[in-house]
């Protein structure tokens, strides 16, 4: 796989390349850029049919083909400039560079709109040897790209109905916030976006730009502050409760969980097709990845095995793999929530 200085090193040898052609072909002598050309989705013989899907409907499918996008570049010209063959002869040593230089980024780039690559975006912890020392700053992630990513995906926590205050357990699922709720002794379930809790309260890693929180949350995000603005040493800790079938879909599969994280699922050769290109989707429920997967496997014609390949990761594993860019493709996952806590989630924070 092409890694970032690959690609820097590419680059920097193009510029040099252009350099020499411009001594070489004069002063009078020139390249121009034309603008990019877009080919249209439709136009291209080879699509792919992907299923799309809404973060609020998630499985509703769709088919959409996927185009590609290309530069040029075209000698300026000059009646004044050197004979026929000297500019013949300097285009021809671009063009091959050219070839020999971008194909590969070209055909990789080709290659990662495939499910099947796509795949291999996500961190599972038996990666093959390939991946396990790549890292690109091109295919890192910034904050605000994740936080968008988890924007999409429902919290529910627990209120004190007199102190007005947050209890530290964060639940993934809403029918597990009521039991809980339940259990305890004046609590009411709230609902948020997994946004406003990551990296703020789980990781206390303080608040970006973001739309406000909760009033909860926000007392709570002050509380683990000093006077100063200083994260306290002994600070309340939040922590993130799956959901009880999740935990036990992810003992099923081997993934040994850390006492703060999330099981997330993601079934081979299935991505959802949307504006941005394909898209991998880590449900966090095992059981969304297999009915989405078999929704896909109808709709092909059976072309698909008839069993799908479920592979486990965590959150903290993607979160940090969307961070340091240890996997190509990773800027095509996306989370999916179950459908019932995204519903539950929509209704608590419309009241």
């Amino acid at each position: 796989l092409p890694t970032h200085d690959m690609r820097q090193s590419t680059m920097m040898a193009f510029k040099v390349v252009i350099a020499a052609l411009l001594a070489a072909a004069g002063p009078s002598h020139g390249f121009a850029i034309p603008p990019r050309h877009v080919v249209a989705p439709g136009s291209m013989h080879h699509a792919t049919d992907l299923p799309s899907a809404s973060p609020l409907s998630p499985f509703i499918a769709t088919s959409a083909g996927i185009g590609t996008s290309t530069s040029a570049l075209r000698m300026a010209s000059d009646d004044e400039g050197g004979g026929i063959l000297t500019k013949l002869a300097l285009a021809g040593v671009l063009v091959v560079f050219l070839l020999t230089s971008l194909l590969p980024f070209l055909s990789q780039m080709q290659a990662d709109n495939g499910p099947a690559n796509l795949s291999g975006a996500v961190a599972t912890r038996d990666a093959p040897d390939a991946y396990k020392n790549y890292e690109s700053s091109f295919d890192r992630l910034s904050r605000a790209k994740i936080q968008e990513k988890l924007s999409r995906v429902p919290a529910f926590y627990l209120v004190n109905k007199v102190t007005g205050r947050m209890a530290p357990e964060i639940y993934a699922s809403y029918e597990d916030a009521v039991d809980a709720a339940k259990a305890g002794d004046g609590f009411v379930v709230k609902a948020t976006t997994l946004n406003q809790v990551m990296y703020t309260l789980v990781l206390k890693r303080g608040r970006m730009l973001m739309p406000p929180p909760p009033s909860e949350i926000a007392k709570a995000e002050e509380a683990l502050r000093g006077d100063d603005g200083a994260p306290l040493a002994d600070g309340e800790n939040y922590i993130l409760i799956p959901s009880a079938q999740a935990r036990k879909s992810a003992a099923e599969v081997g993934l040994k969980l850390d006492a703060n994280d999330l099981p997330l699922f993601v079934a081979d050769r299935l991505a959802f097709a949307s504006s941005g290109g394909a898209q991998v989707p880590l449900f966090f429920e095992k059981e969304d990845a297999i009915v989405s997967y078999q929704r896909l496997q109808q709709q092909s014609g059976s072309k698909l095995p008839a069993e799908p390949k479920i592979r486990a990761t965590s959150l903290l594993d993607e979160l940090n793999s969307m961070e340091k860019g240890t996997r190509p493709g990773v800027k095509q996952l996306e989370f999916y929530a179950a459908a019932d806590d995204l519903m539950r989630a929509d209704a608590l924070m419309g009241n």
